[in-house]
């Protein structure tokens, strides 16, 4: 780790120049008193206060204040960056081609520059995503009842689609609605709302509605009682690779 205390505007620059993208894990922080324009597909201007500046090798540029987990300002991989020393003060500049955004941070006063060379291959593991558990429960049926067989997986109705239909040791028709967090009320009247659909279309066959999930709150287990439903409370144990992280882009 490199670092920096109150450097002056020159200094910090050189710092940043020498230090910014060295290496594919390079990480630059900054603190200190700014104030940011952005322009682009809006305009913003963000007046003067203490900030934390996050700057990786990639480009990626992110403004923290001293609340809240999302950045203020934020610049995507892959933006260039400059520094430079405006009438006595520190600049960065971002800038993306494509949308054409621009993001000008100005120092009044640097606290605290530090950089960094991080390595970080390892993967984000994640419990399963909803239809992560779908798929388990396709492939374990026992999970959820003993002899249950399933038929088929996202049937459509008028009320959406079913997560699975199964038969059971009575032959009966079973519609299997999946939460991978703790349901709402609104889980248990879809269910019922796809109940009812399927009776319309099969008057005379007997059929069970079960909400499945990792846990049930009390108040959704009576609801689903009074609608006639049923619940099991089922364990997702697998986990997986995470590969569709969101980028700032869409925040």
């Amino acid at each position: 780790m490199h670092f920096r205390l109150s450097p002056e505007p020159h200094v910090a620059r050189e710092f940043l120049r020498e230090h910014h993208r060295r290496s594919p894990g390079s990480m630059l922080l900054l603190v200190g008193e700014c104030r940011v324009d952005y322009q682009g597909r809006a305009r913003s201007t963000l007046d003067w206060g203490g900030r934390l500046i996050v700057l990786k090798g990639d480009g990626t540029l992110m403004v923290h204040r001293n609340t809240l987990w999302e950045p203020v300002n934020w610049q995507p991989p892959q933006a260039r960056v400059e520094f430079r020393v405006e009438e006595g003060e520190l600049e960065i500049y971002s800038r993306r081609p494509e949308p054409a955004e621009e993001l000008r941070i100005r120092f009044r006063t640097v606290e605290l520059l530090t950089a960094h060379v991080l390595h970080d291959d390892a993967a984000l593991r994640m419990v399963g995503y909803e239809s992560d558990l779908v798929d388990h429960l396709e492939g374990h049926p026992e999970a959820i009842e003993p002899g249950l067989v399933i038929l088929g997986r996202e049937r459509e109705t008028k009320s959406g689609l079913i997560d699975l239909v199964a038969r059971d040791t009575r032959g009966q028709t079973v519609i299997i609605e999946v939460k991978r967090s703790p349901p709402t009320p609104n889980a248990a009247y879809q269910l019922h709302a796809y109940l009812l659909d399927y009776k319309k279309r099969n008057a005379y066959a007997p059929v069970r509605g079960i909400l499945v999930a990792p846990r049930i709150p009390a108040m959704v287990q009576t609801l689903l009682q009074s609608l006639g439903l049923e619940f099991r409370e089922v364990q997702m144990p697998e986990t997986r690779v995470d590969d569709r992280q969101r980028t700032l882009d869409g925040l």
